[in-house]
């Protein structure tokens, strides 16, 4: 089996993994308190109270990947409880399970591309360790060399994919995007800093995010 069709089998792991995560979540009313928290938390318009204006469906994504992967209040995501539990996932699901817990989110630049492969290199701005090269068959048809793109990586040793909620921006917003992230570091909590990360670039994806399509 090549990387391309392992990639696939473990993005329908993902999918199932994402659905079992959303139903973790509370029915009714209680729900969607718990949605339109999160979107005011994210920076989306809420109207009249009860409803979240998204502005895509990159933003839909957005909001459950909040909701599902990064910490809340007892310190732990929703993915973190799933591993906890008697979840009975199939093997490559609690694999990509684990590796999505494991990661976090981050801002790389693209150092290549190769399109005949369907992957991109990537290189952690925040963090000091080797580049990272991922599958994606969308992000590397569009994404040049030198775009930014928040992201959190899957990493399974064999053959790793972004989550699917990247956020893109253009190199020339590298510095005015490190010089915010690094404002982040004076918050000591490991988890508190993870979620505040996601919400600062929700915001600036909002303000300066570049209009890439996936498609």
């Amino acid at each position: 089996m090549d990387h391309i069709e392992r990639y696939q089998e473990l993005r329908e792991a993902q999918s199932s993994v994402n659905n079992r995560l959303l139903d973790t979540l509370p029915e009714g009313q209680k729900g969607g308190k718990v949605l339109i928290a999160a979107a005011r938390e994210l920076g989306y318009e809420i109207v009249n109270g009860h409803t979240a204006a998204l502005p895509s469906e990159a933003a839909i994504d957005r909001l459950y990947e909040f909701l599902l992967y990064e910490p809340g209040k007892t310190g732990k995501s929703r993915a973190q409880k799933l591993i906890e539990a008697e979840h009975g996932l199939d093997p490559d699901e609690e694999m990509v399970l684990r590796a999505a817990v494991a990661s976090e989110t981050s801002l790389y630049q693209v150092v290549a591309v190769d399109k005949s492969n369907a992957t991109l290199r990537l290189h952690d701005l925040l963090r000091d360790r080797p580049d990272v090269t991922i599958t994606d068959f969308a992000m590397s048809e569009t994404a040049r060399v030198g775009y930014l793109f928040f992201l959190r990586v899957i990493e399974i040793p064999e053959v790793s994919f972004c989550s699917g909620a990247a956020m893109a921006f253009l190199s020339e917003e590298k510095a005015f995007l490190l010089k915010k992230c690094k404002r982040l570091m004076k918050i000591r909590n490991p988890l508190m800093r993870s979620r505040k990360r996601y919400i600062l670039f929700s915001e600036l994806d909002a303000l300066i995010g570049a209009p890439i399509e996936y498609t």
